[in-house]
């Protein structure tokens, strides 16, 4: 039995969001459903009680991701040093929404039926303002990240001329300039998330009246609609110049040049890693655009209560996304075969330079066997 008033606890996120719905269930109460009571409990079991491994093996191959990219490879293209910075992204990503979100504010609550719950947004305004700015910036930076990591692949198929004379030290400028773009286009949320007001409850969210800036956080924070659907759209073309490639597959099978058959290889990994996270998000990035853009309406309490279930949902569909990185390591190593050595260094607790001193790099990136 709930011993505790809900409607008086000042918080929208409360210890009670993943036992209130199937509460209202038992007691016949018209303000759930038994889909709804559902919803609550699939999401309270992911997050007390599968989330956490996740975020283990999330944590240990996004580790392992980075050093390799970073400390493995001797001579290191542009899209080694993007896959490194998309890994560390992961994994602060992952971090600081599960390890301080999901898992306080819904896992340990649902596993505690109740009593023990944590949420940094019901702190202070401020604690409100930093961890959705950050947590904003982070969601940001993965996806212009993610597209900087696609443009820069097809316009270097589509120039190689031109790309071939950018070198490392021009991709950390292109990871510098993604990273002030994102800051630029998280400024407006962090200046107006705040503790704010509705339905006599407090929450950390935005001014309500202000619709344009729902919109604008879930196309380029919240949801990252934006860069959702200019990935898929990349994603599109590299599936086309694939396509036509592979159309010719035997004329660079048997060329002399094993730069086009590199390529290829290259493009198909980028489309495979690509592809996936797209695919991932787009369960998650249509419910918080939804929720996101369709906050209140004319009933107060039944709209608080749908957008409860969307966010349920979404979480749900979000704790998938965090599975990515362990699916890009695996990736990795079916794919790429200086990855597989230097991670079998790795489990075999060998040094790296034990693989260096077997393969070299040449200028356009690719390992060849020294003997």
């Amino acid at each position: 039995m709930m011993r505790h008033n809900v409607s008086k606890y000042p918080f929208s996120d409360n210890l009670w969001d993943m036992l209130i719905n199937c509460y209202n269930v038992r007691r016949g109460s018209p303000k759930s459903t038994p889909a709804l009571c559902n919803i609550a409990t699939l999401s309270g079991i992911l997050c007390a009680y599968i989330l956490p491994f996740i975020v283990l093996f999330n944590v240990i191959c996004n580790v392992i991701n980075a050093v390799i990219f970073l400390h493995g490879y001797r001579r290191k293209t542009r899209q080694i040093i993007y896959l490194a910075v998309l890994s560390l992204v992961d994994l602060c990503t992952c971090l600081l929404e599960a390890t301080l979100r999901l898992i306080p504010t819904k896992g340990i609550p649902y596993a505690s039926n109740g009593t023990i719950f944590f949420s940094i947004n019901n702190i202070s305004g401020i604690g409100c303002k930093l961890y959705r700015g950050t947590l904003g910036l982070l969601n940001t930076f993965r996806g212009n990240m993610l597209i900087t990591t696609m443009l820069d692949r097809l316009l270097a198929v589509q120039f190689p001329l031109q790309f071939s004379q950018f070198n490392s030290r021009n991709a950390w400028y292109f990871v510098l300039s993604t990273f002030i773009t994102a800051v630029l286009l998280m400024i407006p949320i962090i200046v107006q998330s705040d503790w704010t007001v509705s339905s006599n409850k407090t929450s950390c969210y935005k001014v309500p009246s202000n619709r344009f800036l729902y919109l604008y956080y879930g196309l380029f924070s919240g949801a990252c609609f934006a860069q959702t659907a200019i990935n898929g759209l990349l994603n599109g073309v590299l599936l086309l110049k694939i396509y036509f490639w592979l159309q010719h597959r035997r004329q660079i099978a048997t060329s002399t040049h094993s730069t086009k058959s590199s390529e290829l290889s290259a493009c198909i990994l980028l489309l495979i890693i690509s592809g996936t996270t797209f695919l991932l998000s787009i369960p998650a990035v249509s419910i918080a655009y939804f929720a996101i853009s369709n906050p209140f309406s004319k009933d107060p309490n039944n709209a608080f209560i749908k957008l409860r279930v969307m966010l349920d949902l979404r979480d749900v569909f979000l704790i998938l996304t965090y599975m990515q990185s362990i699916f890009n390591t695996v990736i990795y190593i079916w794919r790429m075969e200086h990855f597989r050595l230097l991670f079998l260094c790795i489990l075999q607790c060998k040094a790296f330079h034990t693989v260096k001193r077997l393969y070299k790099s040449t200028p356009n990136g690719i390992y060849q066997l020294t003997g």
